[in-house]
């Protein structure tokens, strides 16, 4: 009982000396969390319209109707092309998230890093029901593969470090070390009735 009991008293007087910085090291991750929360309110803003807009989905009965009527005007500026060559993928990049970009190609988010910039570059799109459709094919990305935004000012090569699949309120993902040059492409997952996202986060090469 006696060893017991000093045995407790050593570990209160650990716990009781350690207080201080772990008291210090918690209020140092909830600094952090919280500036970095704010640095990144207008990149949050717009990601939650985006997650809105991409809760409309684009259904099979939407891309019928496309070979039916006048093609859609896209509204935004076309700031390049997205290329990933191991799902045979290029669609343009339009400036501006809205539902019509989205049904054209992919939106980027105007809030975040711009292409070969620090900190995160945040895209994301459609996936269609076709076979190949937009971004009907991103699951079959793997990590390494490479990914190109082509640019007037240049190609930018990422290469893949993660894909994810997580709630939708999950954001926290897309905030990155700004020391880093990252890419994040979003879309819906599963392809019916998505109630997840698809994320691939790639780093760029130098």
């Amino acid at each position: 009982m006696r060893k017991k009991l000093s045995v407790f008293i050593i570990i209160l007087g650990i716990m009781i000396a350690l207080y201080p910085f772990m008291e210090q090291g918690f209020t140092w991750y909830w600094q952090k969390r919280l500036l970095k929360d704010w640095d990144n309110r207008d990149a949050v803003e717009a990601y939650r319209v985006m997650d809105d807009l991409m809760l409309t989905e684009f259904t099979y009965e939407d891309e019928e109707e496309e070979k039916e009527r006048a093609p859609l005007t896209p509204q935004g500026e076309m700031l390049g092309i997205l290329i990933i060559e191991s799902i045979d993928l290029r669609l343009p990049i339009i400036s501006g998230l809205n539902e019509t970009n989205l049904k054209i190609g992919i939106s980027f988010l105007e809030e975040t890093a711009k292409f070969g910039e620090f900190g995160n570059t945040v895209i994301a799109g459609h996936r269609g029901h076709s076979y190949g459709r937009l971004l009907n094919r991103l699951n079959e990305v793997t990590v390494d593969d490479e990914v190109i935004i082509s640019t007037d000012k240049g190609d930018f090569k990422y290469k893949v470090t993660n894909v994810l699949i997580v709630e939708p309120e999950d954001i926290q993902v897309l905030f990155t070390d700004k020391k880093e040059k990252m890419l994040s492409i979003v879309t819906c997952e599963p392809v019916f009735n998505p109630t997840l996202r698809l994320i691939v986060q790639a780093r760029l090469e130098e």
